[in-house]
């Protein structure tokens, strides 16, 4: 009779352990598509992020490589290119002050007229 119950408390000892076992895994994949879900959306905030505060998006040239640079740890500041920004503003700011030059205008207006 002891050697029944032993038995019967053995077996129901390993069920209730395959079990914990099973829900134990099925937490594990749940915990893994959630860290995923969490990158994933992180990536694509930044990604927005970075897409959004750009005044000049033309700076990303192509997405699925910035998404894998983000993806692999790469800073967001990294990813973009500010150097060819800061030289585009400044040649910008250069143009706006040579036509702000007294007589440029006169000059420029005169040399269209002369190419027709």
């Amino acid at each position: 009779m002891t050697a029944d119950l032993n038995d019967t408390s053995i077996l129901a000892l390993q069920e209730q352990l395959l079990e914990e076992i099973d829900a134990r895994q099925r937490l594990q994949e749940e915990l893994k598509l959630a860290l995923r879900a969490q990158k994933d959306l992180r990536l694509e905030n930044d990604f927005l992020r970075l897409h959004l505060r750009g005044k000049h998006p033309g700076r990303i040239k192509d997405v699925a490589t910035v998404l894998k640079q983000l993806d692999a740890g790469v800073e967001v500041v990294d990813v973009v290119d500010d150097d060819r920004h800061i030289l585009r503003r400044t040649a910008s700011r250069s143009r706006k002050a040579i036509g702000r030059m007294p007589g440029v205008r006169k000059v420029y207006h005169g040399l269209k007229k002369l190419a027709k």
